[in-house]
């Protein structure tokens, strides 16, 4: 006798062996054998140790990430508002020769490092971007006579928007550039113009790449 019905006999007969009444034994097998089924039972519905998720769908952990379609948004007319904003910070930046309180309308490092094909985004982003953008700042300061007194008066975003393709060595993530946008300074009453160079999308929102 082979299978679960060996097995349910075997069982059967050990609990009648441990415990049966001698003048009732073939009612105590009954119940000796029945009682060892219903325990394989719950075994087999249990599993077997080490059997724990052996139907389970295999999860394929290799799979590249989605990419964040917010990275490459191109910018809208309602973030026009909240880019001025920002842009009173640059000609304070101007007014105070210090490039650092404008740092939130220039391309952030970590935006440099997401979409840029660089093997060291820290030392490009700082050639390419942040020392440049100080370096323009310092020298608006000394160009504007009186810049000390500088006060924001517009911003105009320049045109046309085009989108930058991916290209090797370069952005591997396509984004939206504007050229010649223009800053207004109100300097004792009078208006002076900066031409900002290039200014580029991240998240949907504009950024300085190059103010001169």
């Amino acid at each position: 006798m082979t299978g679960r019905a060996g097995r349910v006999l075997a069982l059967g007969l050990a609990l009648c062996a441990a415990g049966c009444p001698k003048d009732k034994p073939a009612a105590a097998t009954r119940d000796a054998g029945a009682r060892a089924d219903a325990s394989l039972a719950h075994a087999d519905d249990a599993g077997q140790p080490g059997d724990a998720g052996a139907d389970a769908e295999p999860t394929d952990a290799g799979a590249p990430p989605e990419p964040d379609p917010q990275i490459g948004a191109r910018p809208g007319d309602d973030t026009l508002v909240e880019l001025s904003a920002r842009m009173r910070h640059l000609v304070e930046a101007i007014a105070q020769d210090n490039p650092d309180l404008a740092q939130d309308v220039l391309f952030p490092k970590d935006a440099f490092a997401a979409t840029h094909d660089t093997k060291d985004a820290h030392r490009d982003w700082t050639r390419k971007v942040s020392r440049p953008f100080k370096k323009a700042v310092s020298a608006a300061h000394k160009r504007a006579k009186g810049s000390a007194h500088a006060r924001f008066g517009e911003f105009r975003l320049g045109a046309p928007i085009a989108q930058a393709p991916t290209r090797k060595g370069e952005l591997k993530v396509p984004l939206w550039r504007v050229k010649r946008s223009r800053l207004t300074l109100v300097i004792d009453g009078k208006t002076q113009h900066l031409d900002v160079a290039e200014m580029t999308s991240w998240r949907g929102n504009w950024y300085v790449t190059r103010l001169r």
